[in-house]
């Protein structure tokens, strides 16, 4: 992709200003310069931040994440625990991320003995 980071989030339909775009794309580790950066020359972890970056600005009240901690550091996984237990809609995660399930989930699925199993969490 030829486009900035920057300009990425601000292509992704919401209403928030730049600076708004800057304070969120700091929380993801990309700050002064670094959101100027071209989306094809980010890693592989980068770019999964600026995409978990794009959903958390949508104005969805819905989000579906599947392995959304795969390709992250310790830091940004924080972020987005953070990002979760702050969202004020409704979300389902599919993850193996033991931890970062622990964090943001109220209710727990898991398959055992070829069965669908819950285990009922109040944070």
């Amino acid at each position: 992709m030829e486009s900035e980071i920057l300009e990425e989030l601000k292509q992704a339909g919401s209403a928030k200003t730049e600076q708004e775009l800057r304070n969120v794309l700091g929380c993801f580790l990309f700050s002064d310069e670094d959101v100027f950066k071209k989306i094809k020359v980010l890693s592989g972890g980068e770019k999964s931040r600026v995409a978990l970056a794009k959903t958390l600005i949508s104005e969805a009240n819905f989000l579906l994440l599947d392995e959304p901690t795969n390709h992250l550091d310790f830091i940004s996984e924080n972020i987005l625990i953070q990002a979760l237990q702050q969202y004020q809609g409704s979300f389902v995660v599919v993850s193996h991320n033991r931890h970062f399930v622990n964090q943001v989930a109220n209710k727990i699925w898991y398959i055992e003995d070829q069965q669908i199993k819950r285990i009922s969490r109040h944070l």
